[in-house]
């Protein structure tokens, strides 16, 4: 049987116009390390990000197409 972290492990990127993943918008962590810190929307990652306080924008990288 397989446990609930490796479901969500595996469980594909979210789309816009997704539904709630279950955590709750905000500041996380920057899952790309682009930046310390980037916006989480409830479905999906944001442009804006955060570095040593300092409000950017920075778009979060395109999931690249099979093949690519």
């Amino acid at each position: 049987m397989r446990s609930q972290e490796q479901e969500l492990a595996e469980a594909p990127e979210p789309r816009a116009g997704a539904a709630f993943t279950g955590t709750a918008s905000g500041w996380f962590t920057d899952p790309f390390v682009r930046h310390e810190q980037r916006y989480w929307s409830g479905t999906a990652w944001t442009e804006h990000v955060q570095d040593k306080g300092a409000p950017g924008i920075d778009p979060p990288p395109q999931p690249r197409s099979p093949g690519a």
